[in-house]
């Protein structure tokens, strides 16, 4: 079914890792794009197998107005090329899609600043907002692409925001267990609801 209009709007397409080493980061983005009205998104949202991949990811980035794309794990000894493809999907409806496509606003994450040069130079010119592999920094940047690009005056600092996703982790564990989940069974869709909820009993 496709997105309604209020749907598309409020939509972040998120495209990450999703390793391990990457999650601190991921749960951080996730929470500050809720805490801040959006809806998030990213391929982790469905298992179909029998849907293809690709598109699949193509009707998400269709119905998502904001994307947040991290190219950090693209380096010259191992690339990883799935997030410049989700990238380039989402520059292109940018580029050449409906009207609608064309609203389309984008943030670029890296992990340094001018790093990306090295393996994707073609990004020359863009505003590459870079996190140095840290939650705090993830969640300024996001917040303020955020704040920025939807002029929502009502999201609040980053120190905030922050502040909100320390004490949602600490509780996080026992969310978990009174669910019978470990830690390590969330997954995205749980993630979103699990963020959701809290948000809604503890935001002040």
């Amino acid at each position: 079914m496709p997105a309604t209009s209020h749907d598309f709007n409020t939509s972040v397409f998120v495209n990450c890792p999703f390793d391990r080493q990457y999650q601190s980061l991921f749960e951080a983005m996730i929470f500050t794009v809720q805490l801040s009205g959006f809806k998030p998104r990213c391929a982790r949202e469905e298992s179909d197998s029998g849907d293809i991949r690709l598109r699949k990811l193509a009707r998400i980035i269709s119905e998502c107005r904001y994307g947040i794309h991290d190219i950090s794990r693209v380096q010259p000894q191992i690339p990883r090329f799935n997030m410049p493809l989700e990238l380039g999907m989402d520059l292109g409806c940018r580029y050449y899609g409906s009207p609608r496509q064309r609203r389309k606003q984008l943030l670029i994450l890296d992990s340094d600043p001018h790093r990306y040069l090295r393996t994707i130079s073609d990004l020359r010119g863009q505003d590459i907002e870079s996190h140095h592999d840290d939650q705090q920094a993830v969640i300024q940047v996001v917040r303020n692409f955020l704040y920025t690009s939807a002029d929502n005056h009502g999201i609040p600092g980053g120190r905030y925001i922050y502040r909100k996703f320390l004490e949602f982790q600490s509780e996080l564990p026992s969310i978990c267990r009174s669910s019978h989940l470990r830690r390590n069974e969330v997954v995205f869709k749980q993630l979103v609801v699990i963020t959701q909820e809290w948000l809604g009993r503890y935001l002040i």
